[in-house]
């Protein structure tokens, strides 16, 4: 019985952790992702600040989850935290993060990738093959050459954004897909609710895909669906 308290108060302690550390590493590297980006393409590309600006407002709909929506069967760091838990109410919103992450990530890795190319050719244009750029935009493999042989020639830096990027644009985009599967097939079920299949409408709100160019409904409140059911797989 004691170990069981000891493991929840764990459990909370991490929930916590990741609750208070996830978000500001989020806005982080957003922020540095955004500003090597514009840095390296010497302007303010309209594409990815539209996708910056959908990515921050979903999430903060998200983030700022009504209480009101969250029932007391739920976990503990939903009820004691502001919100942040995901809900029928902003499922659609967060489908739209992973997919708006997903893209943003995948725009600054078409910027970041050639440069780091072109960097590379002018270094030696001897080693050019494919097995040089593979290696080279490795980050492991670019960190341990940094490290042991002390090549100051590779851009550690970039090659990490570059590394990360690609993770996250891959993951979130499989991520988000998933989610809008489950949703439209009925695999996503919600407490008290069994799983039913959910459309276009019950999934963004009453707006359907104009939330996609701007969340209209998060913002006006109006979404027509049930307000009492959490997620329950």
């Amino acid at each position: 019985m004691l170990e069981k308290r000891l493991l929840k108060r764990r459990m909370k302690k991490i929930h916590y952790i990741a609750y208070v550390i996830c978000p500001t590493l989020t806005v982080l590297f957003s922020l540095i992702i955004g500003f090597v980006t514009m840095y390296l393409e010497n302007t303010i590309p309209p594409l990815f600040v539209f996708l910056s600006v959908q990515f921050y407002l979903n999430w903060y709909l998200v983030y700022n989850i009504n209480k009101k929506a969250i029932i007391p069967f739920t976990m503990a760091t939903c009820r004691e935290s502001e919100g942040g838990c995901i809900l029928r109410q902003n499922m659609g919103n967060f489908i739209l993060v992973c997919f708006y992450a997903s893209f943003a990530c995948f725009y600054s890795i078409f910027i970041v990738g050639p440069y780091l190319y072109d960097y590379y050719i002018q270094l030696d244009t001897t080693k050019l093959n494919i097995y040089y750029f593979a290696l080279n935009f490795f980050f492991p493999i670019t960190l341990t050459k940094y490290l042991v042989i002390g090549d100051e020639s590779i851009n550690v830096f970039l090659v990490t954004l570059f590394n990360v990027s690609v993770s996250i644009a891959c993951f979130t985009l499989l991520y988000g897909l998933w989610k809008l599967y489950t949703c439209l097939s009925g695999r996503q079920r919600y407490h008290p609710d069994d799983g039913k299949r959910q459309d276009v409408y019950e999934i963004f709100g009453s707006y359907g895909l104009f939330n996609v160019i701007f969340p209209f409904n998060g913002f006006l409140h109006s979404r027509n669906i049930d307000e009492n059911a959490h997620i329950f797989t």
